[in-house]
């Protein structure tokens, strides 16, 4: 993994949250996609309080598996990755 790892997994927790995904949701895809991560549940955890501490309006993790939620499309976690940089 790159230096800039963390920081894309950060990234690609940070949009599956926002777009509605529950905390075990996005931990699979972020495992599906960086498999040697060690990134936990409790990391996502982190990431959804982190953006709700910023104001963003994500429901509970609880929440999510209860509601419909948009699709992040493959392209923009591929662009993520590609990028190698950003905040998370």
């Amino acid at each position: 993994m790159s230096r800039n790892t963390p920081t894309i997994i950060g990234e690609i927790a940070r949009a599956y949250i926002v777009t509605g995904h529950s905390d075990e949701e996005t931990l699979k895809v972020v495992k599906r996609t960086y498999p040697n991560s060690k990134t936990s549940l409790a990391c996502i955890r982190y990431y959804r309080s982190q953006l709700r501490g910023e104001g963003h309006p994500v429901p509970t993790s609880g929440e999510a598996k209860k509601i419909f939620r948009l699709p992040l499309a493959s392209r923009q976690v591929s662009q993520l990755r590609a990028r190698g940089c950003g905040h998370g």
